[in-house]
Order: structure tokens, then sequence, then C-alpha cells
């Protein structure tokens, strides 16, 4: 008959623990059956004969427990790390929303500005620091005549007259020092 399993620890010679799963048939009256780790017989019958002896089998189980165990730890850092890039991903979720939201809101900053711009009664001129205009507002048309797309791309000081360049010049070496500032 089986019995339950009792797991026990052994001193070997050398000092080291072997982990061990221990079964024991308790030997009565010329008749051998298994107990259970706690001692229960499987009869009334077993109970009342007597008691001659104790046979146990110990199966060294070290492998098995450190693989287990080992198995526990890995389980536990997987678990772990599961935890992290759950989290990781609710970040990048809530961000990627946010980004999507100013995405929407630039674009529409942009195209409310590029209408204010393009609808300005005065002409809005975008100077690079070598002087290559790079964008004009088409109310430069009204004011000078001249279609924005004629002038993009030529130097702004092509328009200004001779007696004026000095203070455009002194004016964009200004703008350029100022960056940023306000």
């Amino acid at each position: 008959r089986c019995c339950k399993e009792l797991e026990l620890r052994l001193f070997a010679r050398n000092g080291s623990i072997v982990a061990t799963e221990f079964n024991s048939v308790s030997i009565r009256e010329e008749r051998a059956f298994l107990v259970n780790a706690e001692g229960l017989y499987n009869s009334d019958e077993a109970r009342h004969a007597a008691f001659v002896g104790t046979q146990g089998v110990a199966r060294d189980v070290t492998d098995r427990k450190r693989a287990e165990e080992e198995l526990h730890a890995t389980q536990a850092q997987l678990r772990y790390k599961t935890q992290e890039l759950e989290a990781a991903y609710q970040r990048l979720k809530a961000k990627e929303k946010d980004l999507c939201k100013a995405h929407k809101e630039l674009r529409g900053s942009e195209e409310h500005f590029r209408s204010l711009v393009e609808n300005a009664p005065d002409g809005i001129v975008v100077i690079a620091p070598d002087g290559t205009i790079h964008y004009e507002s088409p109310s430069v048309e009204r004011i000078l005549g001249y279609r924005p797309e004629d002038k993009v791309g030529t130097n702004a000081l092509d328009s200004v007259h001779p007696d004026d360049e000095s203070a455009v010049l002194e004016t964009m070496r200004k703008c350029s020092e100022n960056v940023g500032a306000s």
C-alpha cells in the first residue's frame, strides 16, 4: 500500500546536506505494509499487530530541489520583469497619448498662425542669417507689388535702398546676436 512521502534533509559523510524523499515500511508480525509520514496505518488490524521493525527508502532529490529553487527564482524574476515591462508599456501609452494631443494642438496652432500671417495687412518676411529670403507673406504683393514666390530665395538686400542697407545689416547683426532673447 502507498504512503505519503516525507521530505527529509540528511547529513552526508562529507557534511553536506542531501535532500531526500523518504518512505518507510512498518514491519509487523511477518507482514509488511506502508505507513505514511504521520505514522497512520492503513487498517485497524495493522494498528494492533506486533511491531517488528521499520524499513525505509530514501531517494536523493537534491538536484530536483535545486532545479525547483532555480525555477521559482526565475519565475519571480520573470514576474518582476513582466511588471516592469507592463509599467513601461503604460508609460509609453500615456506618452503616446500626450504626444498625439500635443501634435494635434501644434497642427491647430500652425494653421491658426499661418492664417494670421497670410491674412495680416503687414508684410511678414523670414530672412536667413546670410540675407536669403525664406518666406514672404501674401501682403508683400499688396505693399511692394512682388508676388511672394518671386522673392523667395533671393537676397533681401536686393530690395533695400542703398542708403538704408547699413541700417538693415546692423539690425540683422543685432537680431542674430539676440536669438532666443526676449
